[in-house]
Formats: C-alpha cells, sequence, structure tokens
C-alpha cells in the first residue's frame, strides 16, 4: 500500500522493492529507470524481451534522449511500461518527467538579457546622416514604437489590417453595385 504525501511517495516495507522518488532531487527519468534495472541484474536485452520495446529505444530511454524515440505519446508509453517491468511506479516516473519538462518550458520562457556593449560612433549607421533627417527618422521611429507598444502582440495587428481591407472591399462593392442614386430605373 502507498501513501501520497506531496511530491514524494511514502513506500511500506513490504514494498521496498519499489523506488521512492522524490523531486527534489530530480533525477532523470531514464537514469532512474537504468540504476533500477541494474539493481535488479537486468540486462538492457532482458528488458526489452519483458517489455516487447526494441532495445535501441530502450537506450534512448535511459540516456534521456526522447527525440530520438518515435513520438512523445511513444515515449511516455515506453517510460511507464519500462518503470513497470523493473518495479517502480510508473506514475511517480511520469511526476518526474513531467517535472523536467515544465522545467525546461520555464527555462525557454525566461527572457535571456543581452550583455551591454558599449556604443560604436561607426556602428550605428544613423550617425551618418545630417542632423535634420535623423531628428525626422528618430521620431518616426519612435512614432512606429508607441504604436507598436500599444498594440498586445503582431498577431492583432495583423487582424486590425485584415479587417480594414475586407471592410474596404465591401464599402467597394457595395459603390459598385449601388450605382448612383439617380441613374436607376423609374
Amino acid at each position: 500500500m502507498q501513501a501520497e504525501t506531496g511530491r514524494l511517495l511514502v513506500i511500506p516495507p513490504e514494498d521496498s522493492e519499489r523506488l521512492a522518488i522524490n523531486s527534489a532531487d530530480a533525477p532523470s527519468p531514464g537514469r532512474i529507470i537504468r540504476e533500477q534495472r541494474k539493481r535488479r541484474g537486468m540486462s538492457i536485452e532482458q528488458l526489452a524481451a519483458a517489455t516487447k520495446i526494441p532495445r535501441a529505444s530502450l537506450e534512448f530511454l535511459e540516456e534521456d534522449r526522447y527525440d530520438a524515440l518515435p513520438g512523445p505519446v511513444f515515449t511516455k508509453g515506453f517510460l511507464r511500461c519500462a518503470a513497470r517491468a523493473v518495479g517502480l511506479d510508473g506514475q511517480a516516473v511520469m511526476d518526474q518527467l513531467y517535472e523536467r519538462e515544465r522545467l525546461a518550458l520555464s527555462a525557454r520562457r525566461r527572457p535571456s538579457l543581452p550583455a551591454p556593449t558599449p556604443p560604436a560612433a561607426d556602428a550605428d549607421p544613423s550617425r551618418r546622416l545630417p542632423p535634420r533627417v535623423r531628428a525626422r527618422a528618430s521620431a518616426e521611429g519612435n512614432l512606429m514604437r508607441r504604436v507598436r507598444d500599444r498594440l498586445p502582440n503582431p498577431t492583432v495587428f495583423l487582424w486590425v489590417v485584415v479587417a480594414a481591407f475586407v471592410a474596404m472591399v465591401v464599402l467597394a462593392a457595395f459603390n459598385l453595385v449601388g450605382g448612383s442614386p439617380g441613374s436607376g430605373a423609374s
């Protein structure tokens, strides 16, 4: 019997064959399966025979090279099946996979700040322009920047442009079909 306490699975002594996985340690799912397989004295060929998963796929799984596997659905199925075959709780291994995916996603979402670089006089091509032209270009750039910053994202701007174009086409169609009011049939 297992009692769940947050992210740590508490396993009673009678189920000591199973491995408790704590997400604070954050070992990879593949490494957990490999270590448990070796603890049980199983070769990768024996695991492949027991799970009917190709040996190469099991090797990719144990190396956490999920991109080399057929797809996310197969990866998750292979992880569950291999975990059960070596006596692990499949859900605990899946939780480790989900935690790794969450960490990777949050790392990708964090904006990386570029290193500050000293301004070079020759690096900015607008410095070669006359002052009056440079001021106008700067003002136009500021206007576009302000408009762009007010829009939530570029997709909204695209839809606004498309809607305006459709409205112009509809108005032009009505003008062409309707004609002038005095030239109609009497």
